[in-house]
């Protein structure tokens, strides 16, 4: 997601962001895509992708109150405020719906607290159930991360990973998409180890070798992939299946996008994966409404739909930046040095 700091940005990591993000409203326009191979394969590591990325910038910074504060800036109050904004834009499409005789007013959701109950965006907003898991786990592996040294943090993610796969496999569902914070920690786990690996750092000489391992990696991951479902916890049959075909998938990504180097386009959505994210549900559900009564659902159609929501989002992200950067973390809503502050006038 967007840090709220001004910093030199790794541009094929925001072209590592822009692929994650296109596939994740892909996979929502396409409700056909795990019918095929190609549509598996990309689904097995399209959430695992977004849990690594975030891991791979994590950082205490000067204490829990501080941690806690960014976090709540970057994930909790976009969460309500991308809330609000789809469910003020389905009233108004009800709204205009009903005025054209077609009364949708009497089957809106009115259910406003939906994130407060859930954890999540409800039917308003599906996909904000991520910002509230990775909430989750950035908490959970702040504590694990300043309490265990380097050896019992790895136990512990195991541990964690094989409770939460029992659960999901269970059907035991914890409150706020809990059984989904415990099983996507590995994959956050996985990118903070691979930045301290000095991953980020330009090295030729390994590099060579990265690059020359996403054909194996893809090939392998296309060959175990199965349908995953974080959010509903419709996971692979194996384990060993989910956390490898998660991690391969992943890796061949971000190899691919370190080889590639320098994608503009893909970069900016990237960059702003946070508001693509936030406001895709709405533009496309919208966008399939007006469309669909007109041509057939396709791979042309949704080619087509994906396209209007990128063109949307070119829209939406400079206004998003302009007027509410407090409230899609690219500013602070929250002062997160407060306690820094008080203690700078104490002495």
């Amino acid at each position: 997601m967007t840090d709220i700091h001004k910093k030199q940005r790794i541009e094929y990591i925001d072209i590592a962001k822009g692929i994650c993000i296109i596939l994740v409203v892909y996979a929502h326009i396409d409700t056909t895509i795990l019918d095929y191979k190609i549509g598996i394969f990309f689904d097995s590591f399209r959430m695992p992708l977004y849990f690594f990325l975030s891991g791979l910038f994590f950082k205490q910074y000067s204490g829990i109150f501080e941690f806690t504060i960014k976090k709540i800036n970057n994930l909790i109050v976009p969460l309500f405020f991308f809330f609000i904004f789809s469910y003020l834009f389905d009233f108004i499409w009800a709204v205009i719906n009903t005025l054209q005789g077609n009364n949708m007013l009497n089957n809106f959701k009115w259910q406003f607290w939906d994130p407060i109950r859930f954890g999540g965006g409800g039917s308003h907003n599906p996909p904000l159930w991520f910002l509230t898991c990775l909430f989750e786990i950035n908490i959970i592996y702040y504590i694990l991360h300043k309490f265990l040294n380097f050896t019992l943090l790895n136990i512990s993610i195991i541990i964690i990973s094989v409770i939460g796969w029992y659960l999901a496999t269970n059907g035991i569902v914890l409150p706020y998409k809990g059984t989904s914070t415990l099983v996507s920690l590995p994959f956050f786990h996985i990118g903070y180890l691979i930045r301290k690996s000095g991953f980020l750092t330009e090295n030729k000489h390994r590099d060579k070798y990265l690059f020359a391992s996403i054909i194996p990696i893809s090939v392998f991951v296309y060959y175990v992939a199965q349908p995953v479902n974080i959010a509903g916890l419709h996971l692979p049959d194996h384990y060993w299946i989910f956390y490898s075909a998660g991690i391969g998938g992943t890796l061949s990504i971000l190899f691919l996008s370190k080889w590639i180097k320098h994608l503009p386009g893909i970069a900016y959505f990237g960059r702003y994966s946070l508001i693509t994210f936030g406001t895709h549900w709405s533009i496309f559900t919208t966008a399939g409404a007006l469309l669909y009564p007109l041509i057939s659902e396709s791979f042309t159609s949704y080619l087509l739909i994906l396209l209007i929501v990128l063109a949307c989002e070119m829209v939406l992200i400079p206004i998003s930046i302009k007027y509410f950067p407090r409230f899609t973390a690219q500013q602070e809503l929250i002062p997160s040095n407060l306690l820094n502050k008080e203690k700078i006038k104490k002495q």
